[in-house]
């Protein structure tokens, strides 16, 4: 999407997808900050999302487009509800489950694995 800070996306995210209807979740590094803070700073924001028109309004609404590096917003096409079961609404965005964001942060790159250790032991409790 065009240039903008994960506050701002996952803001921005949050009112197009609860206007067009879109199931979405805020998972890895952008939920996992906000479960048990990590990392100084973010440079991009992952969210599932259920495929379909409500998915596609809200993503052109927002400016998205596919680029080959550099994004800033990745989509994880997740395709059955039950991977929105145990979102939590935080202000206004729903964040993908502890538990979730944990599998998630796993098959991460970079810091995602240490990440994962981190939130495991500070929200998760094993």
């Amino acid at each position: 999407m065009p240039r903008s800070d994960p506050d701002t996306i996952i803001s921005r995210l949050a009112t197009l997808c609860r206007e067009h209807e879109a199931a979405y979740a805020i998972t890895r590094e952008a939920a996992a900050q906000h479960y048990a803070p990590f990392l100084s700073a973010l440079s991009h924001v992952t969210c599932r999302m259920k495929p379909g028109l409500a998915a596609d309004k809200a993503l052109a609404s927002i400016g998205a487009r596919s680029v080959a590096e550099g994004a800033n917003l990745n989509i994880v096409e997740t395709p059955t509800s039950g991977e929105f079961l145990f979102r939590e609404r935080v202000d206004d965005a729903w964040l993908a489950s502890a538990v979730q964001v944990y599998l998630d942060l796993l098959t991460g790159e970079g810091r995602s694995r240490e990440m994962a250790t981190h939130l495991r032991r500070e929200r998760i409790g094993f």
